[in-house]
């Protein structure tokens, strides 16, 4: 039996917190055994219970960020010392950092799940974000296994002299599938939503990054606009900005955090990003488990996605509202069926959580043998 300690900062939940649980949740039960430490208190939006339901062993350290600085190695290497996994696997730049200074004698796998460059200094400032980027990704220097969620990620971080493998997100396909088309109808109902308008779904923190009013604008400024809804699931400092730009028009419906996404995108017809930067973004994956053709805007992580089918949807570049509005009116003008066949195709055969998840217990075993 391979014992895997998982080491993240909190199970709040997360893109990174969802593809921790689609790691665990498909373990061989006879070959591995897992626990995970968390570095700091959970907050109220947390995944734990669900972690404690799939039997893992839950461990936390309860620091809070400045006491961690000198609590968190002293209680890490003691909980090693005390239960020695035969593998580490860190996500995040604190665990990332603590795993490759304090555990040195450990096999030591990290995921970084984003392009720190990218994300950093747009959360906490050029200078500040600089040095958290800096930092994270001169840890993974120091760990035997560094891994990156896509291709995307992989070639970004080569510009700083790592060589990381490619283990792509994945997405939980029987959670997030199609429907027929009455459950489809029953799920509008359910959720109030137009009966007979063509749904198109963004889903995401309404941020600068995810740029939720770009594709609130094109999307007004479409045809599709005539006989469409527009739902934004989820919050953030943008949301005002969005209140103004659909002010006295219902074609824009702002659902705000729900925990129901996968009704939602089973009760649409299309999904719509316009992010500007991500790893590999979990909700367009879940979009197009669903079978729902997309309208992307022009990131790594984006074509790295489109480009794994022959034909799931549209693109435009980022920031564009008017190629964003184009790139749906063509979206619309293609047969949808063979679309939402391929993309669900796509989820089951390149992005199933199964497959992320067999990829890294084959990293685990070759880890723990060498």
């Amino acid at each position: 039996m391979i014992e895997i300690l998982y080491l993240v900062s909190t199970l709040e939940r997360s893109g990174p917190t969802n593809q921790l649980q689609n790691i665990v949740s498909n373990l061989d039960p006879d070959k591995f055994s897992a626990r995970v430490l968390t570095l700091s208190p959970e907050l109220s939006d947390s995944a734990f219970e669900e972690f404690e339901e799939m039997n893992v062993s839950l461990q936390s350290v309860g620091a809070t960020r400045v006491r961690g600085i000198w609590e968190v190695p002293r209680y890490l290497r003691k909980s090693v010392a005390r239960n020695p996994p035969d593998v580490i696997h860190s996500q995040g730049v604190r665990p990332d950092i603590f795993s490759s200074y304090c555990l040195t004698d450990q096999k030591r796998i990290s995921t970084l799940r984003n392009y720190p460059y990218y994300d950093y200094p747009k959360a906490f400032g050029k200078v500040k974000g600089g040095f958290i980027a800096h930092a994270q990704l001169r840890s993974l220097h120091r760990l035997e296994y560094p891994v990156a969620c896509s291709d995307t990620v992989r070639e970004l971080t080569g510009r700083h002299n790592l060589s990381l493998d490619v283990i792509r997100n994945g997405v939980d396909t029987e959670r997030f599938c199609p429907v027929s088309e009455e459950e489809k109808r029953q799920r509008r109902r359910n959720l109030q939503l137009p009966g007979e308008d063509r749904i198109f779904v963004s889903v995401g923190a309404l941020s600068t990054r995810k740029d939720p009013t770009t594709v609130a604008r094109g999307f007004l400024e479409s045809d599709v606009s005539e006989s469409g809804t527009l739902v934004f699931l989820g919050d953030g400092d943008k949301r005002g900005a969005l209140e103004s730009i659909a002010a006295g028009d219902d074609t824009i419906r702002l659902e705000g955090h729900v925990d129901n996404v996968a009704e939602y995108l089973q009760a649409a017809d299309y999904f719509v990003s316009g992010s500007t930067a991500e790893g590999l973004p979990n909700t367009v994956m879940e979009a197009i488990a669903s079978g729902l053709p997309v309208c992307l805007s022009t990131i790594g992580p984006h074509e790295e996605i489109l480009d794994l089918g022959d034909d799931i949807g549209t693109e435009f570049e980022c920031r564009d509202a008017e190629g964003l509005s184009a790139a749906l009116d063509r979206l619309i003008s293609i047969n949808r069926e063979p679309l939402s066949e391929t993309a669900r195709a796509v989820a089951e055969e390149h992005l199933s959580a199964e497959r992320t998840s067999q990829r890294y217990q084959n990293l685990y075993q070759r880890a723990a043998e060498k």
